[in-house]
C-alpha cells in the first residue's frame, strides 16, 4: 500500500516513533526522546497531508464513475456521451441508446471498485445493484449488475471511457450491454 493511497502507513510508523520515543529515549534523554516524538507527530501529520494533496489514478476514476453514473440517472445523453473516447462511435451510439432506453433508481448502490493500470489504460471494475427501468416494459425489478470499463488518459489529463463490459454478476461471463439478461 502506497502512502499516497492511504494514510494509514505514515500514521502507523509515526505513532510506532512516538512510542518509542516515550518509552526508550524519553526517559534517558529528555531532549532526544523529544526530537524523535516531534518526529513522530510529522509523520503522522504528513500522512494525511499526502492523503489529502495527493490524488491518485484509481480515487479519480472513482469520481469519474461516480459523475457518468448520475448523469447517466440524470438522462443527461451529451454529458454521458461525452465520458466516453472520440474515437468509438459505436460505443457512443451504444450509450446514448442505454441512456434512453434504461432508467437507474435513486436508491442504487455502488460496490466492490477496483482498478487495474497498465500503460494508459485503467481497467476499473464495479458492480452496480439497484432498480432498474428498461423502456416500455417498466420495472424489472432489483438487479445486481457488474461492469469493466477501460479508461485511457487523453492528452490534456482527462480519462475518457475506451471500452465497457457488462458481466455476468456471478460467473463474471461477459454479456452483451443492452442484454435481457
Amino acid at each position: 500500500m502506497s502512502p499516497a493511497e492511504s494514510p494509514w502507513l505514515l500514521v502507523a510508523v509515526g505513532a510506532a516513533v512516538i512510542v518509542v520515543a516515550l518509552v526508550r529515549v524519553l526517559p534517558q534523554k529528555r531532549l532526544a526522546g523529544l526530537a524523535v516524538a516531534l518526529l513522530g507527530v510529522l509523520m503522522v501529520i504528513g500522512g494525511f497531508v499526502v492523503d489529502a494533496f495527493v490524488v491518485t489514478t484509481a480515487e479519480r476514476l472513482e469520481q469519474e464513475l461516480l459523475r457518468t453514473v448520475e448523469l447517466f440517472r440524470a438522462n443527461d445523453t451529451e454529458a454521458v456521451v461525452e465520458q466516453i473516447a472520440a474515437d468509438r462511435p459505436a460505443l457512443r451510439l451504444q450509450a446514448a441508446a442505454g441512456v434512453a432506453f434504461v432508467d437507474v433508481a435513486e436508491d442504487y448502490r455502488l460496490t466492490d471498485l477496483s482498478v487495474r493500470e497498465r500503460d494508459d489504460v485503467a481497467t476499473q471494475h464495479f458492480r452496480l445493484n439497484g432498480e432498474f427501468l428498461v423502456g416500455v416494459a417498466g420495472s424489472v425489478g432489483r438487479r445486481p449488475t457488474r461492469w469493466e470499463l477501460d479508461w485511457k488518459e487523453t492528452g490534456d489529463g482527462r480519462w475518457q471511457i475506451d471500452a465497457v463490459r457488462r458481466l455476468d454478476p456471478l460467473s463474471g461471463e461477459t454479456l452483451g450491454l443492452l442484454d435481457a439478461r
